[in-house]
């Protein structure tokens, strides 16, 4: 039966750095011919098994522009022949396949039809639909946007486009910077497709602005904490409590986690980052809240319903617009006041990147857990 896989064969030489070519690889009557990708690998950076590159530093790249290939070629596969076995030499399969798949490649030249195509490879669905606006934004910006090419696309385009969302909806800086990253990021990707070498993004810089700092003062939170609330209410507060007992940890986090120690060990939403903290006995106390929580199928819903309450709550204090999001403010607030090193306010948000030193640097954990020990004491035993 005709059948695509992927396949690293060798055409330069047998050592072991030698570098050898990944291809599609066409079986038909007994007989395999390749097409080439465009990537080359050593015969260790190639998982036979998983289909995935590893041991490259763009090993995700790479796998997946060869994952695309594939699933490409499966499906015209599939399209060509019904599902049959029809008889078809392995020469044929491939040129049949080629033809289309190579016609279908001239698409990504254009923005859109790349930008739809890397899109489909995130896995989370807001991060999708981010992009997803990026598209209808452009869609209206130019009707002509679905042959927008990407060497057509220079500094003055982008300008005129950034001006045009202002003056259509999107004043915000920070709003308009969204759309300017996600094309960035697809120019990004093309590059190292190898479909384009234009970078207009040289040229032109993506503006922001610093949020002014939120947060509420420590008189309103030990209010808050004093409160005599029940129902809805009562639960909402404590959960907006064990958020910033647990160093402002995020509701998309909360609705996963789940607690069986005197520690928390979760790999956060946003950034994937493994993140572990000691549970304070304050924190503790308020684990009911997680049967709440755990109501809701996703923190977007929940969010709504939290601070539509806490709105309600802060109203109680003298403080407007209460969210979620201030007990992450308040308590990296606090924190500074305590005059705890801006490192382990860092790492005890979740905000530090790896560098090469911490390849070679634990960072103390017990130094974020003493942190948070200082905060808690200070909101409620302090006065």
């Amino acid at each position: 039966m005709a059948r695509i896989t992927l396949k690293l064969y060798n055409n330069g030489g047998y050592s072991k750095d030698s570098l050898r070519t990944l291809a599609l690889a066409f079986s038909s009557q007994s007989k395999t011919v390749y097409a080439p990708t465009g990537i080359q690998l050593k015969q260790n950076q190639w998982d036979s098994k998983k289909n995935i590159v590893v041991h490259h530093p763009d090993s995700a790249k790479l796998t997946i522009k060869a994952t695309r290939m594939l699933i490409s070629a499966q499906d015209i596969l599939l399209r060509l022949t019904g599902g049959y076995n029809i008889p078809i030499s392995a020469a044929q399969l491939k040129e049949m396949v080629m033809k289309e798949l190579n016609g279908s490649d001239k698409d990504l030249h254009f923005l859109l039809p790349y930008m739809r195509m890397f899109m489909d490879t995130k896995s989370k669905k807001n991060t999708k639909q981010v992009y997803s606006s990026t598209v209808s934004r452009l869609l209206q910006y130019d009707s002509g946007a679905e042959r927008l090419m990407f060497d057509s696309i220079n500094p003055t385009w982008l300008r005129q486009f950034d001006k045009w969302l202002f003056e259509h909806g999107c004043p915000s800086v920070n709003a308009r910077a969204i759309h300017m990253r996600n094309i960035r990021s697809v120019f990004n990707a093309a590059i190292d497709d190898g479909i384009t070498q234009n970078y207009p993004f040289r040229k032109f810089k993506i503006r922001i602005e610093h949020t002014p700092n939120k947060g509420i003062g420590i008189s309103a939170l030990r209010k808050i904490v004093k409160l005599n609330l029940e129902g809805t209410e009562k639960c909402v507060r404590d959960c907006f409590m064990l958020s910033f007992y647990m160093m402002g940890i995020n509701m998309a986090d909360l609705i996963l986690l789940d607690v069986y120690t005197n520690r928390v060990s979760y790999r956060r939403q946003k950034t994937g980052k493994l993140y572990e903290f000691a549970l304070q006995p304050e924190a503790k106390a308020l684990l009911y809240v997680l049967d709440l929580v755990k109501h809701y199928k996703n923190a977007h819903s929940l969010i709504i319903m939290m601070n539509r309450n806490l709105d309600s709550i802060g109203s109680l204090v003298g403080v407007e617009n209460l969210t979620t999001y201030d007990a992450r403010y308040t308590w990296a607030n606090i924190a500074a006041e305590l005059d705890i090193p801006k490192e382990t306010i860092a790492q005890a948000l979740g905000h530090t990147r790896p560098t090469v030193t911490d390849i070679y640097i634990t960072f103390d954990r017990a130094k974020i857990d003493q942190a948070n020990r200082a905060v808690i004491d200070f909101v409620l035993y302090s006065e």
